[in-house]
């Protein structure tokens, strides 16, 4: 039966071009991952050596660690690499053996981030399920829209605060924004979140492509 459900995600993904393009797109995502983790030094706190923040209902995940940092950062140096040859795969059409490479970085990257309560972040719980709706859920090209419209409206509810209406949790300076613009340009962000993403969810092409613009 697991088998069947898998194939099936399989050959949904085999018959459709776009969502070739978005299982590389996904792929991607992972070398990114791994280059943010490099470059916010996450390899010292994934380190035998260091300190370990574990989550609440995994106390004792420091038993689970395995490398020094500069084991870690090899850790991330392969997994940016095969999620670059991985996105190749979806490219080249090579979607089982993709598909079976994605859910190995899937895995790779929640083990890694589960390893450490300081990896919570909002961006790789965000990953996780953008990745776990392309594995494992059927109808995806209904799906995936609805995902990115649900991940923007409740980014947009968490915005409705003083902090950031008035501008002050932006921090630093805006590209061709002036400073005493950050409070429209937040309100703004706000209005399309809760707005304007909708559009993704309408039939007419035009609406579609004027709102990921």
């Amino acid at each position: 039966m697991i088998k069947k459900w898998l194939n099936d995600n399989i050959d949904e993904i085999k018959n459709v071009r776009a969502l070739h393009c978005y299982g590389a797109a996904l792929s991607i995502i992972f070398s990114f991952q791994s280059l943010y983790w490099w470059k916010t030094h996450a390899g010292d706190n994934l380190s035998i050596k260091s300190e370990a923040i574990c989550w609440p209902f995994f106390y004792d995940c420091s038993r689970f660690r395995l490398f020094n940092v500069q084991g870690n950062l090899i850790i991330f140096f392969l997994i940016g690499f095969f999620a670059i040859f991985n996105s190749i795969l979806f490219y080249k059409k090579k979607i089982k053996l993709a598909f079976m490479g994605l859910i190995f970085l899937e895995l790779v990257s929640f083990i890694i981030i589960l390893l450490d309560y300081r990896l919570r972040l909002n961006q790789n719980i965000m990953i996780f399920f953008t990745v776990i709706s392309f594995l494992f859920i059927k109808s995806k090209e209904n799906v995936i829209p609805k995902l990115l419209v649900f991940f923007y409206f409740w980014a947009g509810l968490l915005k409705i605060r003083p902090e950031w209406i008035t501008g002050k949790a932006i921090y630093g300076h805006l590209l061709l924004i002036p400073d005493n613009w950050k409070s429209q340009a937040a309100i703004y962000v706000i209005v399309l979140e809760l707005f304007f993403i909708w559009g993704l969810l309408f039939k007419n092409k035009f609406l579609k492509c004027f709102t990921l613009l």
